[in-house]
């Protein structure tokens, strides 16, 4: 009377397995972002504390915003005419669209390099000009660049270098979570002046985390210099417009 009881519940419980290991498995379908990529022209960073110091910025922006790109860095100097066209070389084919139906990979890297803007940026690295900030496409594939024309200064002093990392790095969060084919008017667009603001408190808060700099007494020079905002300062712009309300 019990063999028929067993042989039931093993056929059970054999039916039940097949089940179990028959159902698919579900993946996670959001796309991987690449680490940082920072390419650096030759004559910098010969002792190793331009991108420790760059780094020492991006790395604790990432680990508090997260990591969104991919996002290029490119510490540029006139040092080496070769070593720059090779960079602006490999910046096109960061660029490419490999699904595009209307060009190859070839002209797009050739459209890209013929830009005027992109023409006149090489000549103002090459002339040594202190120039760049952070760009973005708007069309696939959607990648983010912080660029410094002339990377010396970050060079020298490695407060300003790691200062610029994590205001940058703050920007990557804001376009990722923008759409600026909107109008301006639009929700979806970013609007500057708060964008800087934001950026200049976190990475003054970020400099402070990491006992670079005093908070409270970075956030009023601002007030005087006007910061990455360029002049005038606050205090000297309200005092031309008296009736001005932010």
């Amino acid at each position: 009377m019990r063999l028929p009881f067993v042989f039931t519940f093993l056929l059970a419980y054999a039916i039940a397995g097949m089940t179990l290991a028959e159902e698919p498995v579900k993946r996670d379908d959001t796309p991987i972002i690449p680490a940082p990529v920072l390419l650096v022209a030759d004559g910098l960073n010969n002792d190793g504390s331009l991108v420790k110091n760059y780094r020492r910025g991006l790395d604790y922006a990432i680990d508090y915003f997260g990591n969104y790109g991919p996002y290029y860095v490119y510490l540029l100097s006139s040092d080496s005419e070769e070593s720059i066209r090779q960079i602006y070389l490999q910046r096109a084919k960061n660029r490419i669209n490999q699904n595009s139906e209307t060009s190859t990979a070839r002209e797009q890297i050739a459209e890209f390099m013929k830009r005027n803007n992109v023409t006149n940026e090489i000549k103002a690295v090459l002339a040594g000009k202190a120039e760049g900030g952070l760009t973005w496409t708007q069309h696939p594939p959607i990648l983010y660049e912080d660029v410094t024309t002339n990377a010396k200064g970050r060079e020298k002093d490695p407060l300003e270098n790691t200062w610029g990392a994590l205001h940058e790095y703050h920007h990557v969060f804001q376009m990722a979570h923008c759409d600026t084919k909107q109008s301006r008017s639009s929700d979806k667009h970013i609007n500057s002046w708060m964008a800087e603001g934001m950026a200049s408190y976190s990475s003054a808060k970020f400099m402070q985390n990491l006992s670079l700099i005093d908070f409270e007494d970075y956030m009023l020079q601002l007030k005087k210099s006007g910061a990455n905002i360029g002049r005038p300062g606050i205090n000297e712009y309200v005092a031309k417009h008296p009736n001005w309300q932010l």
